[in-house]
């Protein structure tokens, strides 16, 4: 999904490449078993999509973690729809920033890159009713006015890939980087 691109944007001190939908996914998932260097134009991405996701959570005055995941909008059985959510900044594709979908499991994704400002983030979604599963957070809280018809909606579902991708990010922040390490050898 991600692609080195030649369209950059700057935004204060950040500038990186873009992805096709902007999300922590596109930029985060290989940084769970690949280091970035720092200085590196991989390194760079990392910090700018952690500012754009940043910038979109302060200018919804909402916490930020903005990736595919589930949304408030069911099939005909009642499941849920899944598809990526990004943040405009960030994105190829248009026409990100009319939705806002948080899922916890996109501020894990930068534990190991952005530490206070995760653990802050993951304070906030706890206020926000997500971490009142048995399982831990819920897949996401939908802020989508038009859809939800109401200020929030939280997808109350669990996806394995993403907890799974929790508990790797989380992995790496308290053991210094030991997937990244086994991956490597």
């Amino acid at each position: 999904k991600m692609g080195i691109s030649t369209l950059a944007y700057g935004s204060g001190y950040y500038a990186g490449p873009i992805a096709w939908s902007g999300t922590m996914f596109e930029n985060f998932m290989p940084e769970l078993l690949l280091e970035s260097k720092r200085g590196s134009l991989c390194y760079e991405a990392l910090g700018y999509a952690v500012h754009c996701q940043k910038q979109r959570g302060r200018d919804m005055r909402l916490p930020f973690g903005v990736s595919e995941s589930g949304y408030y909008a069911f099939d005909s059985d009642l499941n849920y729809q899944y598809k990526a959510h990004g943040v405009q900044k960030l994105a190829l594709c248009g026409g990100m920033d009319r939705e806002y979908v948080i899922s916890p499991y996109s501020t894990f994704l930068a534990l190991s890159y952005s530490f206070s400002a995760c653990m802050k983030n993951i304070a906030r979604l706890a206020d926000k009713a997500l971490s009142h599963a048995k399982y831990g957070f819920y897949e996401a809280i939908d802020l989508t006015g038009a859809r939800t018809g109401a200020a929030a909606a939280v997808v109350r579902s669990h996806m394995a890939h993403h907890v799974g991708m929790s508990i790797c990010g989380i992995t790496n922040t308290l053991c210094a980087g030991m997937l990244r390490k086994l991956f490597m050898s």
